[in-house]
């Protein structure tokens, strides 16, 4: 099995001096013998080297859409994605497709699907066993599958650690987030088919509604155009028979009050041929007073009073007579009055007809208009929770995606991540420690602050200075996890010293000639002393 791979160890920028292979391997030597447990007062045991062996740690990318997914090669790493489990849209667009005969049992399916897409119905979280997903880690990869790429180096056989699957296991394992963006997908397009059903029922409900309508109009504006034209013809009717019964009442009353009018005449007549005597009298009166002083007037002063007292019963009559004249005049008044406010009140009557019939056609208008935007507010309610649901689930979806490689590749293709595996080894029992990919520090701004404290830096210190983690992330997402299962898991950690050991660097021929240059260099730059190369020399370096 061939991989792509990349070196252990990375130049930081300004360093000037390139970090020989000599370096690394002797700088990992001293780091493994700085970490390795020596007797102490508290611990009798020591422990020694059993291998140093430069592994490679194996991902496989698997290509989807334009890009890849990343697997771990050893199945130590998973993913874990929440999916919020969709509402029944089958159940909603069936029971939309059910209530199409009526609209009323379509109001009733809105009213009872109001609040079905409020919010998911429950939150699982799904692990995607072996997929490699965290943003952070995914950068440093691409960054790595580029420098890999440009390379060309490949790394086979024993120095890349056994990786627990092959490559159509792999892509099994990248199937699970592939499944899980397509189940999404099929969420969203079920949301998308819901807003379908939703919008073509409604307006297809609307569209009938508005033709209810429109022959509400039609036939109220029949039996109203009918309506009108028979009040029309009755009012006509009715203003005849008022003009007749005026003509009566006229009529009536203008006899009524001709007969008055002839009796006032007679009165006035008498009164007026009474005070003609009276005034007669008086002057005769007058007249024997003064020719005949003594003679009595008795007589002619009883015709007197007589004449006056006729005069004022005329009068009195005269007086009711006009009074009734009055009368009969206010009486013609109220009768023409009652007449003309009988024929208006049977003309609104009518009238009314036209109105009863317009205000149920406005009634029935009302109410289906009314249902309609009921209708059409709880559908935009529903709409709009559904969009919300699709814009949620599309954001999962750019949170799958953001789980892959923006890379693309024709087929799977392995990546072999460098890394050293050292096994120490007591009495009782054994560990292993794992160092991942480091950069080498541009060491003459170190090397001066380590030369002016270098008594109280630990040789494990200053090659920590030295070689610090390449990526933080990587480390965190693949070697802490392998170094944690290495030393639990026994099985493992037999599968990789059966790797390991093969390739082990303490028994490779050349391992002695380049550990001694690569200690020189160490030295030159001031990382080490050189009784601590002695020493180092002097531990692993025998004949």
């Amino acid at each position: 099995m061939t991989a792509l791979s990349v070196p252990y160890v990375v130049d930081e920028p300004g360093r000037g001096t390139p970090f020989t292979l000599e370096m690394e391997k002797a700088a990992i030597l001293c780091l493994s013998e700085a970490k390795r447990r020596k007797p102490t007062i508290l611990r009798r045991e020591s422990e020694e080297l059993v291998y140093i062996s430069k592994l490679h740690y194996p991902l496989w990318f698997v290509p989807w859409r334009s890009r890849c997914i990343a697997v771990d090669g050893l199945g130590l790493s998973s993913t874990t994605v929440s999916h919020s489990r969709a509402p029944n849209v089958l159940n909603f667009t069936e029971d939309l497709k059910k209530s199409a005969p009526s609209f009323d049992l379509f109001r009733r399916t809105l009213r009872k699907h109001a609040r079905t897409f409020m919010r998911f119905s429950s939150v699982k979280d799904v692990v995607l066993d072996a997929v490699v997903g965290d943003a952070s880690v995914l950068k440093v990869l691409s960054s790595i599958i580029e420098q890999a790429m440009m390379r060309e180096e490949t790394v086979s056989g024993t120095v890349l650690a056994p990786p627990e699957f092959h490559s159509k296991v792999a892509e099994q394992k990248a199937n699970s987030l592939i499944s899980e963006w397509l189940s999404l997908e099929e969420e969203v397009d079920g949301f998308k088919y819901a807003l379908q059903v939703l919008n073509e029922e409604m307006e297809r409900h609307k569209d009938k509604v508005t033709k209810e309508i429109e022959m509400i109009w039609e036939e109220y504006g029949e039996r109203i155009s009918e309506m009108k034209k028979a009040v029309e013809k009755r009012i006509r009717q009715l203003k005849r028979e008022e003009e007749r019964e005026i003509k009566k009442a006229t009529r009536l009353a203008e006899k009524k009050l001709a007969k008055l009018v002839a009796e006032e005449k007679k009165l006035r007549q008498k009164i007026v041929r009474l005070e003609q005597s009276l005034e007669e009298k008086r002057r005769k009166r007058k007249a024997q007073k003064r020719r005949y002083p003594k003679r009595s007037t008795t007589r002619i002063d009883n015709t007197i009073r007589t004449y006056r007292e006729k005069i004022t019963g005329l009068n009195l009559e005269l007086r009711k007579v006009l009074a009734q004249q009055e009368t009969a005049r206010k009486e013609e008044e109220q009768t023409l009055r009652q007449i003309e406010e009988s024929y208006l009140q049977m003309a609104a009557k009518e009238m009314e007809k036209i109105e009863i019939l317009e205000k149920g056609r406005n009634l029935e208008v009302s109410k289906e208009r009314e249902k309609l935007q009921e209708a059409e507010d709880t559908a935009s309610k529903i709409e709009n929770q559904i969009k919300n649901l699709i814009q949620r689930k599309t954001e999962s979806l750019r949170n799958l995606e953001n789980r892959t490689l923006p890379f693309e590749a024709e087929e799977t293709f392995l990546v072999g991540i460098p890394f050293y595996a050292v096994q120490y080894k007591s009495r009782r029992k054994t560990r292993v420690d794992v160092y991942p990919p480091v950069k080498a520090s541009s060491y003459e701004g170190t090397l001066r602050r380590i030369q002016i404290a270098v008594l109280s830096f630990s040789l494990e210190s200053r090659l920590q200075h030295l070689l610090s983690p390449r990526s933080t992330e990587l480390d965190a997402a693949f070697f802490t996890n392998l170094k944690e299962r290495l030393n639990a898991d026994v099985a493992l950690k037999e599968l990789l010293s059966q790797v390991a050991e093969p390739n082990n660097l303490l028994a490779h021929p050349s391992f002695r000639d380049d550990v001694a240059k690569g200690l020189d260099a160490l030295e030159e730059e001031g990382w080490l002393s050189e009784k601590e190369k002695e020493n180092i020399l002097s531990i692993y370096m025998k004949p």
